[in-house]
């Protein structure tokens, strides 16, 4: 009787903390991001419907925080202004989903999720377009850890996991990046069925993910082989990979030295000339600290453990190989550097995820502060990327991001 109790005691105590994030949430989209990846830091998520609860509530508060983001900058680099915004407007007016601009229209998943938000939802708002695109990744790459991943975990650690993987997870890239983000989260059903050996169920998730971006096509055998192939094989990619970059820069001379493109040929090299200058380590340093981690305290005690040590390790050096590429070490690796950062991350730390509990504690800290009261403004072509455009990080008013 008083264990039947104290458990009934917990699941009220659980309840009330996820009510009272959800209030939270109503009054600051940032604060009900972070404050229940804290709970789910701390353990709290173990069980199944505790986790989900607070699970759910970050990914709508993460959803809202992004979709905020300045979309007037007028920058040429915002591709949700320039690219998305009148695709949107073009097929919600009457136009083909079968986008011309959208690799001749053979990308048109994002039309079509268009044409459903604008005509069956009545979304037309700039912010709402950029929340139902978050919250359709989002919510798919949550279903895909609780299917594919949390099963192989002991569920004392579940908790931290999610927590590694939402903390981590670079939802701002995924209201510029839409089609290859919404590619990305159906790579990750159709590498795990393929590791499952479903081979049925991962063709049509592979189908779905070139037809929202056709980098698909190389993204998934080349994961597939990192994660699953033999030592040899990483070791052929990466030295492949070397070639590819001796290659690239040796055209690159060629084309600049005799003036191969005509004015292009300047343009080029400005291109090239900056992109190496400001190569952007971003992505690299939660990669170099997971890497290093891997070294010391990565736990090989599952098959699953196993994969990601593999693309921790090939994956970084990989990413520093290309980074000398401009946009390639993105472009190729972005499904390992926005969507299985935390994930390598967890299993990096495994052997002392104390560690990293403290490390997810003091970067949602940080988080909350340089995203929320004191967020450092950017300014010219950059100022996209700027927070809080439609609406500020916290209000009075109930739900006032609506208004």
């Amino acid at each position: 009787m008083t264990n039947d109790l104290q458990s009934a005691s917990i699941k009220l105590y659980i309840v009330l903390l996820i009510t009272i994030c959800g209030l939270i949430l109503c009054y600051s989209p940032l604060l009900g991001f972070c404050i229940p990846i804290f709970f789910l830091i701390l353990g709290l998520g173990s069980n199944f419907g505790a986790r989900v609860g607070f699970t759910l509530i970050s990914i709508l508060g993460a959803a809202f925080t992004f979709a905020s983001r300045n979309y007037v900058s007028g920058t040429i680099k915002d591709d949700f202004a320039n690219i998305y915004l009148p695709a949107f407007y073009d097929v919600n007016k009457g136009g083909t989903i079968f986008y011309e601009s959208f690799s001749n229209g053979v990308e048109f998943f994002i039309t079509l999720y268009f044409k459903v938000i604008g005509g069956i939802f009545g979304i037309k708002e700039p912010f709402m377009i950029m929340f139902a695109v978050l919250l359709f990744v989002l919510l798919l790459y949550y279903i895909w850890l609780e299917v594919f991943v949390l099963v192989n975990i002991e569920k004392k650690h579940r908790s931290i996991c999610v927590a590694a993987c939402f903390s981590l997870l670079s939802c701002i890239i995924i209201t510029q990046n839409m089609r290859q983000a919404i590619s990305c989260v159906f790579l990750l059903y159709a590498i795990s069925l393929l590791l499952n050996k479903k081979y049925i169920s991962c063709l049509v998730f592979a189908f779905l993910a070139v037809i929202s971006h056709m980098t698909a096509l190389i993204v998934l055998p080349l994961f597939y082989f990192i994660m699953e192939g033999s030592k040899k094989t990483r070791l052929i990619i990466i030295i492949v990979s070397l070639g590819f970059l001796l290659a690239f820069n040796i055209a690159i001379g060629i084309i600049i030295s005799y003036n191969l493109l005509g004015a292009s040929t300047y343009k080029l090299l400005y291109y090239a000339d900056t992109s190496g200058r400001s190569v952007d380590i971003g992505y690299l340093k939660f990669l170099i600290i997971s890497f290093f981690a891997g070294l010391f305290l990565c736990k090989n005690d599952s098959l699953q453990a196993d994969r990601f040590r593999n693309l921790l390790f090939c994956g970084t050096i990989l990413y520093l190989i290309f980074m000398p590429i401009p946009t390639l070490s993105f472009r190729f690796l972005m499904l390992l550097v926005v969507f299985y950062n935390g994930l390598i991350m967890f299993y990096a730390f495994k052997k002392q995820l104390t560690i990293l509990g403290f490390l997810l504690i003091a970067y949602n800290l940080y988080k909350i502060y340089s995203l929320g009261p004191n967020q450092d403004l950017l300014t010219g072509p950059e100022a996209y990327m700027n927070l809080w455009y439609s609406y500020p990080w916290a209000g009075t008013e109930f739900l006032y991001y609506f208004n």
